[in-house]
């Protein structure tokens, strides 16, 4: 039997999905089926009790995603500004105890933990250090894991790159942080 312990009365599609070791259109897609009980917040985003969601996989054999340890999402924040890295670390933190942070501030310890840490969540800033997100998303994607791991991108405002070019190839919008910290975090 599956059983774990998440701290969190109710789960976003995304985590229920890394819990699972699906997508999360596929957590959706069990939701219209009426497979998994959700509801919506008052923002219209889903919500999956954790219960519900045990007592599913339970029942379909389902076994818990490797990369979840002891209850907890692995997060990956590719950013050089310490301020902007704490800022985001507080707010997931805060916001639930499922989630295990590092910080990476240069692309050789991020390659590096990328490969080791295995994380569920990568947050990027656009204005990383010599980093080409077009290079990131293609190598994710011939390496099958576009669909196991979310990036989220960020700008913290330090650079006036164009991003059309970034929001043409992912359907990933670009949260300009510090001021947008509140919707990247109901994003997730």
């Amino acid at each position: 039997m599956v059983f774990f312990d998440l701290k969190k009365k109710a789960l976003t599609t995304f985590e229920a999905a890394v819990i699972s070791d699906v997508t999360h259109v596929t957590i959706q897609n069990w939701i219209k089926k009426g497979w998994i009980k959700a509801y919506r917040t008052a923002g219209g985003h889903r919500r999956i009790e954790t219960e519900h969601l045990s007592e599913f996989l339970n029942s379909k054999k389902i076994p818990i995603n490797s990369n979840v340890n002891d209850g907890l999402f692995k997060v990956l924040i590719l950013e050089d500004d310490k301020n902007i890295s704490d800022l985001i670390r507080l707010h997931l933190v805060s916001r639930s105890k499922i989630y295990h942070v590092r910080v990476v501030e240069n692309l050789f310890s991020a390659g590096f933990l990328f490969g080791s840490y295995k994380p569920s969540l990568v947050v990027i800033d656009v204005c990383f250090p010599d980093i080409d997100l077009m290079q990131v998303y293609q190598e994710m994607k011939e390496n099958g894991f576009s669909d196991k791991i979310k990036i989220m991108i960020i700008n913290s405002g330090r650079s006036q790159k164009s991003f059309s070019s970034i929001s043409d190839f992912t359907s990933s919008r670009i949260y300009n942080v510090p001021e947008e910290i509140s919707e990247l975090m109901e994003s997730l």
